[in-house]
């Protein structure tokens, strides 16, 4: 399957040495994750299904990674910047060697500030290397739905699907489903998701598996779902809790 040839060379960068991985300056990268749940560089244009990220084992890799970036709850999101922009201060290392001179935690700091204040609110760490993410919804979504009932995630994860815990958003109609954990953290996160407590559904599974028997009152709030012989009630998100990312 053909993929864009940067996700093969990112791939074995985040994996092999240490040595690598082991440089004074952070290497960053920029990501973008759209409401179809695909993974692209984030200055890919356009971004389609022939230039996102393809490769089951880099993506998941990747999202079991995800989490919040730190400061996701003391910085307000800001607006991302052009897609097109040809350069960008993370690329260059001089300003960001300057940004760590003298207190390295006041440096940081504002990498992170300006990171999140650009819309990155996530970030997938391997060791040295920092791919931050921008997310248009939630950082991971559900992209299908199997026939023996399960969500798909990443490249290939699955989560057990539950209607009876669907969730709507009140301003889109968007339908949300409880987030994963990660099989990296399972042991560490105790049941709570690194995700947030909701992630998207993409509407392309929707419209696939749910549409005949879905009922939205965006009005009277919620609606129902008829699956499986049974109706199931979609109730409200509470935001902004449901889709805030969890504090450290």
């Amino acid at each position: 399957m053909w993929r864009p040839p940067a996700a093969g060379l990112l791939f074995r960068r985040v994996l092999h040495s240490s040595r690598q991985c082991a440089a004074p300056l952070p290497r960053l990268y920029r990501y973008w994750v759209d409401v179809h749940g695909q993974l692209f560089l984030y200055d890919t244009v356009p971004k389609n299904l022939t230039s996102c990220f393809k490769s089951v084992s880099f993506l998941n890799f990747f999202f079991e990674r995800v989490q919040a970036q730190p400061l996701a709850h003391q910085v307000p999101l800001g607006t991302p910047p052009s897609e097109t922009e040809t350069w960008h201060w993370t690329q260059d290392s001089a300003a960001l060697a300057d940004m760590l001179q003298g207190n390295q935690s006041d440096g940081w700091h504002t990498i992170w500030t300006r990171l999140q204040q650009e819309g990155m609110a996530w970030v997938s760490r391997c060791q040295g290397e920092w791919n931050v993410i921008h997310a248009v919804d939630t950082p991971i979504v559900f992209r299908q739905l199997t026939d023996d009932g399960h969500l798909v995630w990443g490249g290939d994860y699955t989560l057990p699907w539950d209607p009876s815990q669907l969730r709507v958003h009140p301003g889109t109609g968007y339908l949300y489903h409880p987030s994963p954990v990660p099989p990296l953290r399972r042991v560490q996160a105790q049941g709570v998701s690194p995700f947030g407590p909701y992630s998207l559904i993409a509407s392309h599974v929707v419209l696939q598996h749910l549409s005949d028997g879905l009922h939205l009152d965006l009005e009277e709030g919620g609606g129902t779902l008829e699956w499986g012989g049974r109706t199931y009630p979609l109730r409200w998100l509470s935001l902004p809790h449901d889709l805030a990312p969890p504090r450290p």
